[in-house]
């Protein structure tokens, strides 16, 4: 049991880091001059049942503008 959840976790790791390359999550972001980092379970490798793609944005300083650009190129993706 404990080995098929390592693989689920380790499936649905590997299909969110897809995802997130895809749809262009950390170059959208970054594009503004943001940092991304990766939290939560992705990052600690437990992605398995609740499949939820966690990132903490970290930029000098807060600009709606810029973030709602970045927040546009990521939803014009298809998926």
């Amino acid at each position: 049991m404990v080995k098929d959840l390592l693989r689920l976790a380790e499936a649905n790791q590997a299909r969110a880091r897809r995802l997130l390359k895809e749809v262009g999550v950390t170059a959208a972001w970054e594009a503004i001059g943001a940092d991304v980092s990766l939290v939560g379970s992705l990052r600690s490798g437990l992605l398995m049942t609740h499949r939820d793609i966690d990132v903490h944005l970290y930029t000098e300083t807060l600009n709606p503008e810029e973030s709602f650009r970045a927040l546009a190129r990521i939803c014009a993706h298809r998926r």
